[in-house]
């Protein structure tokens, strides 16, 4: 029989062993790591530039308009009683202006409470008593407030006119509205002024 030869595989070279423990030193410095172990970084096509973090502040953002509208809103919609109307006649972020026609003044003191408890932000109010007589005007105002798109504006020189005293104010109107002007008197007669109106 055929004997092959074969070669005799090299000895491989023993390593060290390894120590079993090893005790930190606190002077050397720590070893480096192969870069075999750690993933290449891409390369860029751009020169090395240094890289930039900037801290941009982030810009205020104005109070939403929405926010405005639903205090319109919450006031238009208050339940202040059967003969109670309030409007807002300005708003802002931080201030709120309303005015309001009622019998009593209780109603506007719940209002002020509520409205400052929801929105945080305590409303100028202006209230304007009237007799129980007048408090059909309520519900015309509340009609008109949720109708009219661009409502006439009465400016008085005052809100309260003892009998046989003069009165006068400005009527702002948009072109193409025909107003007229109505006095409520304290028995709930009315009176139209449109004879007495000049027209500047």
């Amino acid at each position: 029989p055929k004997v092959g030869e074969s070669q005799k595989p090299e000895p491989q070279a023993s390593k060290p062993a390894a120590p079993a423990t090893r005790e930190p030193n606190p002077t050397a410095a720590p070893p480096a790591v192969a870069n075999a172990e750690s993933p290449a970084l891409p390369t860029s096509n751009q020169p090395d530039q240094p890289a930039v973090a900037l801290n941009v502040p982030k810009p205020e953002i104005p109070p939403a308009v929405d926010d405005i509208a639903q205090r319109v809103s919450w006031v238009r919609d208050f339940g202040g009683g059967d003969c109670f109307y309030a409007t807002m006649t300005s708003a802002t972020d931080k201030a709120a202006a309303i005015e309001g026609f009622g019998t009593s003044v209780q109603p506007f003191e719940g209002m002020l409470a509520e409205f400052q408890a929801k929105f945080h932000v305590e409303p100028d109010i202006s209230v304007r008593l009237i007799e129980p007589s007048q408090c059909e005007v309520t519900n015309f105002l509340r009609f008109i407030g949720q109708t009219a798109s661009d409502k006439p504006q009465l400016v008085l020189d005052r809100t309260s006119v003892p009998n046989g005293t003069p009165i006068s104010g400005t009527l702002v109107t948009r072109g193409g509205l025909r107003s007229s002007v109505l006095l409520i008197d304290h028995k709930g007669m009315v009176f139209n002024l449109d004879d007495r109106i000049v027209v500047e």
